[in-house]
């Protein structure tokens, strides 16, 4: 039988020992109102006539929490329960527990505070906690004590953020209220002062942020008090001194307890929180696995898994907090598994792609015509056959060099296919509008009329070729003809977007170091798995110079040629030179001109900086000058002098052009073994000789072994001429 039913039926035995008169009472339970059973009618006939009987209504009583606020009242009906039940259920409490109930309502904390009835429950209740504080302070309860150790709120304003003890003070503050008036500032005094023994009795507190020392304000002024009172009488005033220093001394000598016992419990904390962290993560790791990324989990390491999202947390792990976590989690860990993938497939490329280049490098020997601004390696990977080849064939299938010399053949109508998707990108690029198209389209026009075609049709290829048809290099802002435009090395390369010169919008010192965390330009997901790079990838890495080719059209006319019809090559045949006269000095001197070739003269009239001094300080005549006749072509003697002073002997000009160097071409040829090239010398020969040095009479002919892109910014460089 249990305690409850013993009591209860002992308490049915005391009321019928108790006379009426007290049945009423409130420790007596009221006796129930018999209700009404609801019952089946009867078939046989009443008496209509019957006396019938009206049993007064008894009011029903009202709920025990009708009128209370909060959680329906129900910690007023646990205050209401036996006294000698509450006893039991709080001696298993522990004190942080017995401290919030004490601040529940008023009948738990006069129970609770009560030293007769509760002492013993406080007791034990700290005898129970692991690990146990010290001792309670002589001049401390046993509740104050639990409030100190184990209350989470200020003393002063109830704050729980950035809260201190003071041991010596027994308080527990902010940071606010100690630069409050709670607290007040305190200044030296001199020895034997009423402040120097104030200070010998107060909790000294240092404020960082005022840089001030603080005291609870109430425990000071008590003292204060006190010691105005005792002023006159010095016998008192020196008892209470001494009492007074001599507790708190006590205080200071049992701080180092105090501050051990909140490092262990501190400790504790973050002992528990590691461990139920690490329950959390086993059980997440544990679903992982049952989903199949323990192979992926082990290969990307314990550094990666912690950063997993919702892997760092406490709480214990529930259905429904996984069912919620688990797509972002297994998208990280997909993620970690694409990277994987990408790297796996761009190694797999790179061990194929040296293959390819051992062929092309057989195949160049043979075809020094086709070598000449042919594309890289990377690109001729991206074309058919050896696109299927390189990256279509399984990752586990080995390919052999063997594989490519069978695709020889094909590597021919490949770089013609390349060639001719690359003269359409550049036509592309010229605007409709300008001359050179307009050019263009005639020529293009005339070729389909003697073929008995159409009319209308894109500009001939031929327009490519011209002196005026000029590109820039997005990245480097190099000018480029063609077809050295085929071969630059920025074309053939993935930039960042900081790395862009002028062609992009101007981004402020912020934005250029966010843009120097992004990785490299990559126009689709293929392209993050794939080491090679095709020429102008994305057909965003060059602009048709429509300002340059302006002014090469000007400067044209001037050397005497149509603009329309001429060609770089043929330019530079020519070898001709020009004058700024923007730049040519008012009076005679050995310096007094600026003469130049055709490529420095457009980048001389790009550059603004040139002309900076000319616009401040020019005549009204050499204002008026623009592009278009501010040039003159040189005569024979000037001419003569220009290229003498160009002349790398010159001791006015030390510097001189990269010479062409030939090679012998049977010299290089290649020959193929099984599984690497064998062959490939290269031999210097002179312009003028009839055999190499190996002894090859040279019917093969030559090819340049240092081949240079024609660059606007090269030598020869511009020179002054009297």
């Amino acid at each position: 039988m249990s305690r409850r039913s013993t009591r209860v039926r002992a308490k049915g035995v005391q009321e019928e020992a108790k006379p009426p008169s007290l049945a009423s009472s409130s420790t007596t339970n009221p006796e129930p109102v018999r209700k009404k059973q609801k019952v089946t009618a009867s078939t046989e006939p009443t008496d209509a006539y019957a006396p019938t009987e009206t049993t007064p209504a008894v009011p029903k009583a009202p709920a025990i929490w009708a009128k209370t606020r909060g959680r329906r009242g129900h910690l007023r009906m646990v205050a209401e329960m036996p006294f000698d039940i509450l006893l039991e259920m709080f001696q298993y409490l522990a004190p942080l527990d017995l401290l919030n109930l004490s601040k529940a309502n008023h009948a738990f904390r006069g129970l609770l505070l009560d030293r007769s009835t509760s002492l013993h429950l406080w007791k034990g209740a700290f005898a129970r906690v692991d690990p146990k504080p010290p001792t309670c302070p002589e001049d401390m309860s046993l509740p104050q004590y639990a409030n100190l150790l184990y209350g989470r709120t200020c003393f002063f304003c109830e704050s729980i953020h950035g809260l201190t003890r003071s041991w010596t003070g027994y308080v527990r503050f902010c940071k606010s209220c100690l630069s409050g008036n709670n607290f007040i500032s305190l200044s030296g005094a001199g020895k034997g002062s009423v402040e120097y023994h104030l200070n010998r009795m107060v909790a000294i507190l240092y404020n960082r942020e005022t840089r001030q020392s603080r005291a609870v304000r109430a425990d000071y002024e008590k003292h204060r008090t006190r010691l105005d009172q005792l002023k006159d009488d010095q016998e008192s005033f020196d008892q209470y001194v001494s009492e007074e220093t001599a507790r708190f001394t006590r205080r200071q000598d049992r701080s180092s307890e105090y501050r051990g016992w909140e490092y262990s419990i501190l400790r504790m904390k973050h002992q528990d929180v590691k461990e139920r962290r690490g329950t959390r993560k086993e059980a997440i790791l544990e679903k992982l696995e049952q989903l199949g990324y323990k192979e992926l989990m082990t290969r990307i390491g314990n550094w990666q898994v912690a950063k997993l999202p919702g892997l760092t947390g406490v709480k214990p792990l529930t259905d429904r907090e996984w069912e919620r976590m688990r797509p972002s989690i297994t998208a990280a860990l997909d993620a970690h598994q694409k990277g994987y993938d990408q790297m796996a497939r761009s190694t797999m490329i790179s061990r194929r792609t040296p293959l390819l280049k051992t062929l092309l490098e057989y195949y160049f020997s043979h075809h020094r015509d086709m070598k000449r601004h042919g594309p890289e390696v990377g690109q001729v990977a991206k074309l058919e056959p050896f696109r299927t080849l390189i990256y279509d064939t399984p990752a586990g299938q080995e390919l052999h060099f063997s594989d490519f010399v069978a695709r020889l053949d094909d590597v021919t109508q490949a770089l013609e296919t390349w060639r001719q998707d690359a003269e359409a990108t550049l036509l592309g690029l010229i605007p409709t509008s300008s001359t050179l198209a307009a050019s263009g389209q005639r020529k293009a026009k005339m070729t389909a009329k003697a073929k008995g075609k159409a009319k209308e049709c894109a500009p001939d290829a031929s327009v490519l070729k011209l002196a005026t048809t000029i590109f820039e290099c997005k990245w480097c802002g190099n000018l480029l003809p063609y077809p050295h435009v085929l071969d630059h090395l920025c074309m053939y390369r993935r930039h960042r977007p900081c790395q862009a010169k002028g062609f992009v919008p101007k981004r402020g010192i912020r934005n250029r170091r966010n843009d120097a965390a992004y990785q490299y330009i990559y126009y689709s997901e293929e392209d993050k798995s794939d080491p090679n790079v095709a020429w102008n990838e994305g057909g965003q890495q060059l602009r048709f110079h429509e300002e340059a080719s302006k002014y090469a059209a000007a400067i044209i006319k001037e050397l005497g040629e149509d603009p329309e019809r001429v060609t770089w090559e043929e330019l530079d045949k020519a070898n001709q030179r020009v004058e700024c006269l923007r730049c040519q000095k008012p009076k005679p001197s050995a310096h007094r001109r600026l003469a130049m070739d055709w490529r420095q003269a457009i980048v001389h009239e790009l550059n603004s900086e040139n002309f900076k001094d000319f616009k401040e300080h020019a005549s009204l005549a050499k204002k008026k000058l623009t592009y278009e006749t501010a040039w003159k072509k040189l005569d024979d003697a000037s001419l003569e002098k220009a290229l003498q002073k160009e002349n790398p002997a010159s001791t006015e000009y030390t510097s001189k052009r990269r010479q062409v160097v030939l090679a012998c071409v049977e010299c290089g040829m290649q020959t193929l073994d099984e599984p690497r090239k064998v062959g490939g010398l290269v031999t210097i020969v002179d312009s003028a000789a009839t055999k190499c040095a190996v002894g090859h009479d040279l019917s093969k002919g030559t090819y340049v072994w240092n081949e240079f892109s024609e660059s606007f910014t090269s030598e020869p460089l511009p020179v002054k001429i009297p």
